[in-house]
């Protein structure tokens, strides 16, 4: 009886996956490199990560995306590479 549940459990545990989901991929122009870059060293998502533990890692993973994505629109901003306004993303 055991060996089916933790075969189960093992099985639905290889299917999570425990890395943030990366700034979406846009046209390879030297903006975009220097900002994916710039959004993975953001100090936003540093400080989540160390909030980040078992019990809270995919509420946590969903708020290190939004502030990778917000770094990364921030920055092609300043290099004038986006246009600001647009619609904004589904909040869940």
């Amino acid at each position: 009886m055991r060996a089916p549940v933790i075969a189960t459990l093992v099985l639905l545990a290889a299917c999570g996956s425990r890395t943030p989901v990366p700034a979406p991929a846009e046209p390879d122009s030297p903006d975009a490199s220097a900002c994916r870059a710039e959004s993975r060293d953001n100090p936003e998502r540093s400080r989540l990560m160390a909030t980040r533990f078992d019990q809270n890692a995919i509420e946590v993973d969903r708020q290190i995306e939004a502030a990778n994505l917000r770094a990364y629109r921030d920055c092609l901003r300043r290099r004038g590479a986006v246009d600001s306004g647009g619609v904004e993303r589904v909040r869940r």
